[in-house]
């Protein structure tokens, strides 16, 4: 297994993800001699990397159920010997109708705990799957998620890397091309890069397609207002994906896309840097296409640079000095964004690649070598594989904190209220454990990107849990209220140890830690937490005394259908 997984590791820098988890799934039938494995991943819980069998005649629905939604609730395997005997879990998927009788299942985890998919090993014939097995099965899953994880952050290191590359060309070249040659230029590299039909941009001062590429542009023309889903996206101020419009009904075209026979479509804002949309790019296809969100994300982080460019040129046309200091910064900017994305990089793989191998290693030596240690050698193994994992986890939250604000995910409608009880679903043993009583009324929704706040409420609900001390009666109360200028104002409270007021300002600063009490932690969490909350315009205080309890307060800004006009 461990052999299975270096050499897995060594291949997914240059296999594709779905390529990687087909690897592992063939890998599994001949070394478990099973009939048919996949991977369904719970981004889109369709099976991927299938092996044994045509794909499609394993295809689900798109949500998890079922045997399959079993493991995502009590997160460990499923095994069972014969499934034409099971009745207490039903199937809910695939397998039944492919004559499935042997059933083994096992999570992938993230690093911070998260499951991210099921791992599946099937027979036709019953099948006892034994132990030994299933905890072999189970340690390639955790193996592969690592090695998917340290992918993803790699070829988005690589992606971002040609994005700011194409950038810097872009920016380079508005200094000697007029707006419509740049806009042309602009509109060639997306149909390029992302492999589309046709490109153009319309911007708000005449709402003409200009830039266009691969089509004449007197066939795309509009009628110089904003109509169809370009005002869509004007008033929405977000882009907007359909991957068939023969089959989008809700928003009409009442554009000239449709009779060019055009079924895919993105369009995509651009913001001036006061925040108003000066036009939109929009990339189009013959055939359907199904937009990724990385896709859109690129996109409109291209979108977002061709229009700093655009107003750059505007501003500083006709002045060849001050062009030419543009041109320096733009220059000094790509290379600062290079270094930072090679710094990313080899903090996501040359420093936690050493790290997961000491973890490795000390787990080997514990677990091979256990009768022949006496009691202080394994006390030294034990804090070897502790000091790892914190070492691990402090360039987890570093990597964290140098990357917000810079994901370029757009922002949408975030439901509160799902945020934590998914969160309270994670944590729900630990809180059971400990005898914690978690309080929360309907919560409201923000509009911002769901990852941040995610991190903040984990961060805040986690710092909660840890500075509980020895209450007998541990209490958590999360509550939100109407604020100022159309933002909520969001409390975490506890009843735990509280924070002493001359450190109120302090514990927002990085690695700054309390110590009166033990806790893991590595002092980086409320440093991201307040990067977040101020980059999205708002802003984080506490309320607190020793001994009394901490309530964290934070401001945020109303869902649009939220705010109260």
């Amino acid at each position: 297994i461990q052999k299975l997984l270096k050499e897995l590791s060594q291949d997914i820098t240059s296999l594709d993800i779905d390529s990687f988890l087909k690897k592992i799934t063939e890998k599994v039938r001949e070394f478990f001699e099973v009939d048919v494995s996949d991977v369904r991943m719970l981004e889109n819980w369709q099976p991927m990397g299938v092996s044994g069998i045509e794909a499609e005649r394993i295809r689900g629905t798109g949500t998890f159920r079922g045997r399959s939604k079993w493991i995502l609730k009590n997160r460990r395997p499923l095994a069972i010997a014969d499934t034409a005997k099971e009745t207490n879990i039903p199937t809910g998927d695939s397998t039944r109708r492919i004559g499935i009788r042997g059933y083994l299942g096992v999570p992938f985890f993230s690093r911070g705990g998260k499951m991210i998919g099921v791992l599946r090993a099937l027979t036709y014939q019953p099948r006892e799957f034994t132990q030994d097995e299933i905890d072999l099965i189970q340690q390639l899953a955790n193996g592969a998620a690592i090695a998917i994880e340290n992918a993803r952050l790699y070829h988005e290191s690589q992606r971002q890397e040609e994005i700011q590359k194409l950038l810097k060309e872009l920016s380079q070249d508005i200094t000697s091309l007029d707006i419509d040659s740049f806009l042309k230029k602009l509109t060639e590299k997306v149909r390029e890069f992302f492999k589309v039909d046709i490109c153009d941009v319309r911007m708000m001062d005449n709402w003409r397609s200009v830039g266009v590429s691969g089509v004449e542009p007197k066939r795309l023309r509009g009628t110089g207002a904003m109509r169809g889903r370009s005002k869509w996206i004007l008033e929405n101020r977000r882009p907007l994906a359909i991957p068939d419009t023969a089959k989008e009904t809700d928003i009409p075209t009442g554009e000239t896309t449709s009779r060019l026979g055009i079924r895919g479509y993105l369009g995509v804002p651009f913001f001036s840097r006061g925040g108003k949309v000066i036009g939109v790019l929009r990339a189009l296809t013959y055939q359907p296409r199904e937009f990724t969100q990385d896709e859109i994300d690129l996109i409109q982080q291209l979108a977002n640079g061709a229009a700093i460019a655009i107003e750059n040129a505007r501003l500083f046309e006709g002045s060849n000095r001050l062009v030419g200091e543009l041109k320096g910064l733009t220059e000094l900017l790509g290379a600062k964004n290079k270094e930072l994305d090679t710094f990313v990089y080899t903090v996501s793989h040359d420093l936690k690649a050493p790290l997961v191998t000491l973890q490795g290693m000390a787990d080997l030596l514990l677990n091979e070598y256990e009768g022949k240690l006496d009691e202080q050698g394994r006390h030294y193994l034990d804090r070897l594989k502790a000091n790892a994992q914190q070492m691990e986890q402090l360039v987890l939250d570093l990597l964290a904190l140098s990357r917000v604000g810079r994901e370029g995910h757009r922002p949408e409608e975030v439901s509160l209220d799902q945020v934590v009880d998914d969160l309270l679903l994670e944590w729900g043993e630990t809180i059971r454990a400990r005898g914690i009583h978690v309080v929360h009324d309907h919560l409201p929704t923000l509009w911002g990107v769901r990852t941040h706040i995610e991190q903040v409420m984990t961060n805040l609900l986690g710092n909660a849990v840890k500075y509980l001390g020895d209450s007998a009666a541990p209490v958590i109360e999360i509550g939100a209220k109407d604020g100022v200028d159309q933002r909520v104002e969001c409390t975490v409270k506890d009843n735990g140890i509280g924070i002493d007021p001359a450190y109120h300002e302090k514990i927002f600063e990085i690695f700054q830690r309390l110590k009166e009490t033990e806790a893991e932690g590595t002092g980086v969490g409320l440093a991201i937490v307040k990067k977040i909350i101020e980059g999205a315009g708002g802003r984080i205080w506490i309320e607190s005394a020793k001994g009394q309890g901490s309530t964290f307060h934070f401001t945020w800004l109303k869902a649009q259908q939220e705010v109260k006009l």
